[in-house]
C-alpha cells in the first residue's frame, strides 16, 4: 500500500508538469498546489483581471528564491484608468473593480507577504499600472521601476504614480536595455529594452509604418508609443528564462531581436506581448518557449494565441480569461504549471 501511494503521488507531481494540448491551449489535470512547494523556488503568479472597460490588463507577480515578493504590472483599476491628458470620449466603467485591491492584495495576504520589494510597470498604460496605487497605499513598496517614458501618450495620473510611491518612503528608478535588477541570489534580471534613447515620433514615422503595413491602420500614437518602448526583462533562474514583454510592438520586437544572439532570447516561459491578441510569430520563432501565458478578457478572446504560440511552435499555451489564476513554479531545472480552472 505504502508503494502504490507513492506511485499515485509522483504520477500526480508529473501530471503538473506535462499539461495536455487541446486546440494549442493546454488543460491541467490539476487544481492543487500541495505538489507545487515554492521554498527556494521562482514562482511566478499570473492573476486573472476583471472586464472593467479598459484595455485588457496585465499583473503578475514573481516570489523569488531567496523570498522577496515583485510585481510586473499591477492591472488596471476604475479609479486610475487614464492614459493620456488629451480630452477623448472613454466607455462608461462597467464595474468598481481594482486590480491591486480585489486581486493582488488578497493573495498576498494569503501568502503573508506584508513588502513588496519592487514593482516594474511595463507601459504607462492604465490596464498595466492602475492597480498599483492601492498596493502603495496598503503595503511597503520599496521601490517602482519603469523606463522613463514622459513622450505622447503619458497621463498627469501616471506622473502621480512616480511621486506617490516617493511619498511613502518608496525609491523611483528608471531601466533601459542593459540594466540589471538585483532581485536577490539566484536569479539574473536583465532589461533587455527600450534602448537607452527611447523611440519617439523623431524616429519612427508612424503614418508611414501604417503604410508599410508595420502597423494597423488605427494605431495612435498615444497607444503605439508607449507599448513600443515596453519595459521588457528577462529572468533568469538556473536554466529556466521568464520573458517578460509587456505591449512590446513587434517594430520593436524585430529590433530587439536583431541586437541580441539566439541564445539570450531563449525562453522557458514568455508572457505574451499585447495580451496575445494580435500575435506576432517572429517572437516565438526566435524565443522558442516551452510554456506561453496570455493574459486577457474573454471579450478580446480568439484563436490566435492558441494557434501561433500552441499549434505552430508547439509551447503551451494558457489563457487567464479560461483557465483562472496561473501559477508557475520553477526549481532551476524544471517548471510546473497550475491554474484555477
Amino acid at each position: 500500500m505504502q508503494l502504490l501511494a507513492c506511485i499515485i503521488r509522483a504520477l500526480a507531481v508529473v501530471s503538473l508538469a506535462l499539461p495536455a494540448i487541446n486546440g494549442g491551449e493546454a488543460a491541467t489535470f490539476s487544481k492543487t498546489a500541495a505538489a507545487l512547494p515554492s521554498h527556494g523556488k521562482l514562482v511566478l503568479t499570473c492573476f486573472e483581471l476583471r472586464d472593467i472597460g479598459r484595455g485588457s490588463g496585465l499583473a503578475l507577480t514573481l516570489q523569488t528564491p531567496s523570498g522577496g515578493t515583485y510585481l510586473y504590472d499591477a492591472g488596471l483599476g476604475a479609479r486610475h484608468s487614464t492614459d493620456s491628458d488629451a480630452p477623448k470620449q472613454w466607455p462608461p466603467i462597467l464595474i468598481d473593480w481594482d486590480a491591486g485591491r480585489d486581486a493582488i492584495l488578497p493573495f498576498l495576504k494569503e501568502q503573508k507577504i506584508s513588502e513588496i520589494k519592487g514593482i516594474v510597470i511595463s507601459h504607462p498604460h492604465s490596464d498595466h499600472y492602475g492597480g498599483a496605487f492601492h498596493l502603495i497605499q496598503s503595503l511597503r513598496v520599496a521601490t517602482l521601476v519603469d523606463n522613463g517614458y514622459n513622450e505622447v501618450g503619458i497621463s498627469s495620473e501616471y506622473r502621480s504614480l512616480r511621486e506617490f510611491v516617493q511619498a511613502r518612503h518608496g525609491t523611483y528608478r528608471i531601466a533601459r536595455a542593459g540594466d540589471r535588477l538585483d532581485w536577490g541570489a539566484g536569479l539574473e534580471v536583465e532589461v533587455l529594452w527600450p534602448p537607452r534613447d527611447l523611440l519617439t515620433e523623431k524616429d519612427i514615422d508612424l503614418a508611414k509604418a501604417i503604410q508599410d503595413k508595420l502597423t494597423t491602420p488605427n494605431q495612435k500614437p498615444t497607444h503605439f508609443f508607449p507599448n513600443l518602448n515596453s519595459l521588457v526583462l528577462r529572468v533568469r533562474h538556473g536554466s529556466n528564462v521568464f520573458l517578460l514583454p509587456g505591449d512590446i510592438h513587434p517594430i520593436g520586437i524585430d529590433r530587439m531581436l536583431d541586437a541580441m544572439s539566439s541564445e539570450k532570447v531563449k525562453t522557458t516561459v514568455l508572457v505574451a506581448p499585447g495580451h496575445g491578441i494580435h500575435p506576432y510569430a517572429k517572437l516565438p520563432a526566435a524565443t522558442k518557449p516551452e510554456i506561453v501565458v496570455v493574459s486577457s478578457l474573454p471579450r478580446y478572446s480568439n484563436s490566435d494565441a492558441a494557434r501561433v504560440y500552441g499549434n505552430e511552435f508547439g509551447a503551451r499555451v494558457y489563457l487567464t480569461y479560461r483557465h483562472g489564476r496561473i501559477r508557475i513554479v520553477s526549481d532551476g531545472e524544471r517548471v510546473a504549471v497550475e491554474t484555477e480552472r
